[in-house]
């Protein structure tokens, strides 16, 4: 097949002739063998343009229609701000310290300047740079311009329709990972040991017993002397008390995974329960020798173990408070020496904190104020009671009831408690590397060594 240039018609219209037979002729010529066809480029370039623009103006009004009033607002706000360099000129747009120069649009579709479709096809037939040049200037124009009227469409519609919900903590909370505060840490409640601070201290290293001599009693050691008379003779006994100590002891296994993964670390906080456990150990041991056998069943008499002690017992408060007023005047006369200090459990505390008078006022005011019979402090439970000081021991408990109470006095050189050095041990790989493990030892031993100088008193309802 072959094809030439046809001259200009009455018009001025371009033509192409087609002669399908492969040899050529001139226009309108007929030989009988070939098939001539006459294609006006101008016009099929200057219909499709047409259709092109009107399937352009009908993607509009029907991208429009749809959006709604405030998508169509931000389109035609887009559209209309696009610049006509034939109009307008090149605009210059302020960017930072820079100026910028938008370029003019590369088809202007109004029959002038160059033709998009004759671009197309010499771009695709004839592989023309020029026109390969433009179409990607237009590809690029063309994306420029819709994101101009997104943006545009997106600002309208936010005016026009609600706000987005605010965005919180509670909508979002799966954003927000939760803290961790290992420096503030709460450890266990550490209590302290007033039966045991009450008492004399002494130390030992191991659980040998040990044998402890006592004054026993004396017979005629002095006597009226008559002149010229020898002095009988007097007698003098001795007495021992045998102290056994005994251990406290404890274990506990830890994985080598949480030891090593631990924040605030397991192995310290583990150590540090335990020897509060030994504390509290101890302190009960305190109560259980001050109580005696015969009290941890529940009777305080006469013959309160140890043997000696002053023993009384009281049915209700009122009476509570009797026996200790009277119990402290009649101390010294059975020590021959003073209590220096005196431990009660928590009903005695709440006696001595709600007694009042006849009329009403605390017998044991706080905060400063005193009467004749004492003044007690229920922040620091510190109480004084005709002088004498009286601290709360969480140790001493009820042996019966609720009801019950008690309360010792005793002086410091009586009682007695000796322990060693409390020992710590860790085990890395006693059974292999996957555990280790933590312990505590100490000895510990504690006697009344002068029974008098103890005095207990009982409530018992």
């Amino acid at each position: 097949m072959a094809a030439k240039k046809a001259g200009k018609d009455n018009h001025g219209t371009k033509e192409f002739k087609f002669d399908r037979s492969g040899g050529s002729s001139d226009a309108g010529q007929d030989d009988g063998q070939s098939t001539e066809y006459t294609f006006d480029l101008d016009a099929f370039t200057k219909g499709l343009g047409d259709q092109l623009v009107e399937s352009h103006k009908k993607l509009t009004e029907d991208l429009t229609s749809s959006l709604g009033e405030s998508f169509s607002a931000g389109i035609k706000a887009a559209l209309e701000n696009i610049y006509d360099p034939q109009r307008d000129g090149p605009e210059p747009v302020r960017a930072a310290r820079f100026q910028v120069t938008r370029e003019a649009p590369i088809y202007s579709f109004d029959g002038r300047g160059p033709c998009l479709v004759r671009d197309a096809w010499y771009a695709q037939r004839e592989h023309d740079d020029d026109a390969k040049d433009r179409l990607r200037k237009f590809h690029s124009q063309s994306a420029e311009v819709a994101k101009l009227a997104a943006t545009q469409v997106a600002f309208n519609a936010g005016k026009a329709a609600a706000e987005f919900t605010t965005v919180t903590t509670g909508t979002a909370s799966a954003v927000i990972p939760p803290g961790y505060r290992p420096d503030l840490f709460v450890p266990m409640l550490a209590q302290d040991r007033p039966l045991v601070n009450a008492c004399s201290r002494g130390t030992i290293a191991n659980a040998s017993p040990f044998v402890v001599p006592i004054f026993g009693s004396m017979t005629n050691l002095t006597d009226p002397h008559t002149e010229g008379v020898t002095p009988s003779e007097g007698t003098l006994t001795m007495t021992t008390k045998t102290v056994t100590p005994g251990a406290i002891s404890g274990k506990l296994p830890l994985t080598r995974e949480i030891v090593d993964s631990s924040n605030p670390a397991i192995d310290q906080i583990a150590l540090a329960a335990m020897r509060e456990d030994y504390a509290r150990q101890t302190e009960t041991n305190m109560f259980t020798l001050l109580n005696g056998a015969n009290g941890a069943g529940g009777t305080i008499t006469g013959d309160f173990v140890p043997s000696g002690a002053q023993a009384y017992q009281s049915a209700n408060a009122a009476g509570t408070i009797d026996a200790l007023r009277l119990r402290l005047a009649k101390y010294p006369f059975n020590r021959f020496a003073s209590p220096t200090i005196s431990l009660m459990g928590q009903v005695a505390t709440t006696v001595l904190a709600t007694a009042e008078d006849s009329t009403g006022r605390p017998l044991f005011p706080s905060v400063g104020a005193q009467n004749s019979s004492g003044v007690g402090n229920a922040v620091s439970q510190g109480w004084f009671v005709d002088g004498l000081a009286f601290v709360p021991a969480w140790a001493i408990s009820s042996v019966v009831g609720a009801t019950d109470t008690h309360i010792f006095f005793l002086n410091r050189a009586d009682v007695w408690a000796w322990e060693s050095p409390v020992l710590s041990f860790r085990f890395e790989e006693k059974s292999g590397p996957q555990i280790i493990e933590l312990a505590l030892f100490g000895y510990f031993a504690t006697h009344v060594l002068r029974p008098v100088g103890l005095s207990g008193i009982r409530q018992t309802a």
